[in-house]
């Protein structure tokens, strides 16, 4: 996303080298406006008398809040002739974020930011440098880049010092954000807010006295959204757990089928064993023991169609004995 820019202001410069009077002159904006994770583009150009001949070197340098003093944090250079090797600036790319999005043979510096980070705001001033030592320029006033960013909670810990007593809650976004401490038992906490002198302004640190019984709950909010954290911390199930009760639920799955088929198979073989009973029956039959004697016994014969299970004579006699294998 590219966000508006402000009306860029003209700055301009006289420099001598013994011919009559050059005049230089460079356009940027006072600011540019960006979101975190965002891409924002910083304008720069510029123009110099002999930009229609010259065929030399073109230095681009950019510095962040202190022109004088920093060294660049990115700068590359090439030659402003048709076809010419040696141009680094289409390539180059500073940490991976920073390129140069203008033409510097057509006299556009601007420098394109990918991935906005708080840490991004701050004065850039960008720089040209040409063959000759006086003929350079750079931008007095500057170009500020302000990011903004919704609140986020960077830590939520308790200080050792004095006796963990303390929770401190770290906070960070654009417009800085407002730091709000609840207790699960008296509601709304009184703060007291300490900020360090070495934290950027986009930092806000904020901590109560605790009480080891209590859930506090810290709360960070500005116009751009909020979030909260909670001490102690929620305990959630543990990955290992997950997994095992993932395995055990697997395990009882497969018993539960294996169950299933298993009276399944069951029940088939039951019904044929009753059906095979169904077609047996007591029927009284005589036997003899070795002495000779007859006894009355009993015995289970088979009823079903088996032609192997009895013989009938071919004279069909209704009195006709029926000779069958007794089991």
């Amino acid at each position: 996303m590219i966000w508006c820019l402000f009306p860029p202001l003209l700055f301009t410069v006289t420099v001598s080298s013994g011919s009559p009077t050059v005049q230089w002159e460079m356009l940027a904006p006072r600011q540019v406006n960006g979101t975190e994770r965002n891409t924002a583009i910083l304008p720069c150009s510029f123009s110099h008398p002999t930009q229609d001949t010259y065929t030399g070197q073109i230095r681009v340098l950019w510095k962040k809040d202190h022109p004088w003093t920093t060294e660049p944090f990115f700068q590359c250079s090439l030659t402003n002739s048709t076809g010419a090797a040696g141009d680094e600036c289409s390539r180059y790319v500073a940490a991976g974020r920073f390129f140069l999005s203008g033409d510097p043979r057509h006299r556009d510096l601007s420098l394109l930011v990918k991935d906005l980070r708080l840490n991004d705001s701050g004065v850039y001033f960008c720089r040209v440098e040409l063959d000759q030592v006086l003929e350079s320029y750079q931008s007095k006033a500057g170009t500020k880049l302000s990011v903004t960013a919704p609140a986020h909670i960077v830590s939520l810990s308790q200080m050792p010092f004095p006796d963990n007593s303390t929770l401190e809650c770290v906070a960070v976004g654009s417009p800085p954000p407002k730091v709000t401490w609840f207790s699960s038992s008296k509601g709304l906490v009184q703060a007291v807010d300490k900020n360090n002198p070495q934290d950027p302004p986009y930092t806000i640190r904020s901590s109560i006295h605790i009480f080891s019984q209590e859930v506090y709950t810290c709360q960070a909010e500005n116009t751009l959204g909020s979030q909260v954290r909670v001490f102690p911390p929620r305990k959630g199930p543990k990955p290992l757990t997950v997994w095992l009760s993932v395995l055990v639920g697997l395990v009882l799955l497969a018993g539960v089928v294996a169950a299933l088929l298993w009276m399944k198979r069951g029940g088939a073989s039951l019904k044929v064993d009753i059906r095979s009973f169904k077609n047996r029956g007591r029927q009284k039959t005589g036997a003899s023991d070795t002495n000779g004697d007859q006894e009355l016994v009993y015995a289970d014969i088979d009823h079903s169609p088996n032609p192997n299970a009895y013989t009938v004579p071919s004279h069909g006699m209704q009195n006709d004995i029926i000779y069958s294998d007794v089991n």
